[in-house]
């Protein structure tokens, strides 16, 4: 399930920063209980609903210090 999406532009790139709760660990290597991801979009299309990404899902940061 996917929590919190938000998207927002850096550098006129779409970036899609969302929680995505019950994400297993062999996808991607988090240590919080629901991590904090983003993914830098090449294209998106509102009316669609559409979005295509550049990179892999990413962590936006490693949770508690």
């Amino acid at each position: 399930m996917i929590e919190c999406p938000n998207l927002v532009t850096v550098d006129q790139q779409p970036v899609l920063i969302f929680c995505p709760q019950g994400l297993e660990h062999e996808i991607l290597p988090y240590q919080n209980i629901y991590p904090n991801t983003y993914l830098i979009g090449s294209h998106v299309d509102l009316a669609s609903a559409t979005f295509t990404s550049q990179n892999s899902l990413a962590l936006l940061d490693q949770g508690f210090d």
